[in-house]
């Protein structure tokens, strides 16, 4: 009988109590992974909408978009790349091998119909970007991207998401006790 009873009163605690902490740490862990995630857009949101607001008053895209070159496939820092309503690059501060990339099909497109466009972009297998496209005046006088890698967000996430199995972990092995002092404590009573 002393088998069932634990057994039962074990459950009785531990169940409740691990299901609890692991909805709390898998809303923890979604909340700051969006949050991570999130400001991975922040300088080039402001960037972009800074450079495109410069360029709507008057100022070339060349004088708009100032800096030293980035060298978007090897480096980290936030980058500016101006183009014209239909697309050609008329600035940039970004460059790719030499030049400025191509963008995928229909992104300015987008831009152009629903306003501020943020997304992942990969411009190659395994570089990923956090981009914000900002149109100019409706798309009337182009768009301005301002982008940056994802390489330090990806390790926060990957940072973030190992702390949280550990402290998955953790709260299981936290449950199992509390359980079984909890069953013990019942036990000495009856």
């Amino acid at each position: 009988m002393y088998p069932h009873f634990f057994l039962r009163i074990w459950l009785v605690f531990f169940i409740p109590f691990f299901l609890v902490s692991t909805l709390v740490l898998l809303i923890v862990y979604v909340n700051d992974q969006q949050h991570i995630r999130l400001a991975g857009n922040e300088p080039q949101e402001w960037m972009a909408h800074d450079t495109a607001e410069r360029i709507a008053s008057g100022v070339s895209p060349t004088q708009a978009v100032m800096g030293a070159p980035v060298r978007v496939l090897s480096e980290h820092a936030p980058y500016v790349i101006a183009y014209d309503k239909v697309g050609s690059t008329t600035a940039a501060t970004g460059i790719f091998d030499g030049k400025v990339s191509n963008l995928p099909e229909g992104i300015l497109e987008y831009s152009r119909d629903h306003g501020t466009h943020r997304l992942t972009w990969e411009p190659e297998p395994g570089i990923r970007h956090a981009i914000v496209i900002v149109p100019i005046q409706g798309g009337t006088l182009g768009y301005v991207l301002s982008g940056r890698s994802l390489f330090y967000t990806e390790q926060q996430e990957a940072l973030l998401k190992e702390r949280t199995v550990y402290g998955w972990i953790l709260t299981l092995i936290v449950s199992i006790l509390v359980s079984v002092c909890a069953a013990l404590l019942l036990r000495k009573k009856n």
